[in-house]
């Protein structure tokens, strides 16, 4: 008699091993909220100064898209409704996406599910809205003849470099750890308030109060997983859980606005900044910089 065949591996019995496997087998999903967002925040404050649109723009997505704390998670926030959720970033291109609409979920590389509803708020409420908006329309609009014939080779391209969201930077996490973003808020506020009135009318006070906007933002967004984790602890099936999310809320209630007093907190800390950053623009190489030392 034949033995069975044994499995290649054991499932983990682990909290990280539950977690990677529930990552493993989860499809990979378009998500739509963030361009929703984001699109109905530009079409209402698009006739304002870039940076104050942008900061709005930050504002309400970080305010309406989907605040998730999934079983065993200790570190929390997403940057998706979905569990390997890709979001949209339609303000840098948005052609590829009019283009593949109806293929996410047929590509051969990349593959992603995508509803039907998503599929029809794209094409009428979001999609339309970017023609000649975005920055590689932008872009392709300055460009000379020359250049754009010689990318149309493929001798050389800045296409990607153009319109992927800022990146290649590291930010400033022990300035927020120490500090706090309230910190942060108090430094631009006394900044504002020192500048002369030609100037508090003009970039640099437009540049404050973006600034002051979108930390507030970030708060506001910590406060929202504090609330979830509140109401889920409420509801938990065992006290071990229902402690472990108590004390999720009470790291994000501290967490990013005011300085980490614990490892904990700092992760949670440096995650929540790292994350807003994605969010807000998608761009590549964001380093967390010389994590060891940080922590």
């Amino acid at each position: 008699m034949s033995q069975p065949t044994p499995p290649v591996y054991e499932v983990p019995k682990t909290r990280i091993g539950r977690l990677r496997e529930r990552i493993i087998h989860a499809p990979q999903e378009v998500c739509i909220e963030r361009a929703r967002y984001l699109t109905e925040a530009m079409s209402r404050h698009w006739d304002r100064p870039p940076l104050t649109r942008m900061s709005l723009a930050l504002e309400h997505i970080l305010a309406n898209i989907s605040v998730v704390i999934r079983d065993d998670e200790l570190v929390v926030g997403s940057r998706t409704s979905k569990l390997k959720g890709a979001p949209l970033f339609p303000e840098n291109k948005s052609r590829w996406i009019a283009g593949d609409v109806d293929n996410f979920d047929r590509r051969v590389l990349q593959r992603a599910l995508i509803t039907e509803a998503e599929k029809r708020e794209l094409e009428t409420a979001i999609l339309p809205f970017w023609e000649g908006k975005t920055v590689e329309d932008l872009f392709e609009a300055r460009l000379p003849e020359d250049i754009a014939a010689d990318m149309d080779k493929y001798i050389f391209t800045m296409m990607l470099e153009i319109t992927y969201g800022i990146g290649h930077f590291t930010m400033n996490h022990p300035r927020i750890l120490r500090e706090g973003l309230a910190g942060t808020i108090a430094a631009g506020r006394a900044r504002c308030e020192a500048l002369a009135p030609a100037e508090r009318a003009g970039e640099k006070g437009l540049f404050y109060d973006a600034v002051i906007r979108s930390i507030g933002a970030a708060v506001a967004f910590a406060n929202r997983y504090a609330a979830l984790a509140r109401a889920l602890a409420a509801e938990a099936a065992s006290p071990a859980r229902r402690a472990e999310l108590l004390e999720i809320a009470g790291i994000c209630e501290r967490v990013p606005e005011h300085p980490a007093r614990t490892f904990a907190e700092a992760v949670q800390c440096v995650y929540f900044i790292h994350l807003i950053s994605q969010i807000e623009s998608g761009g590549n190489s964001i380093s967390l910089g010389r994590i060891d030392q940080i922590l």
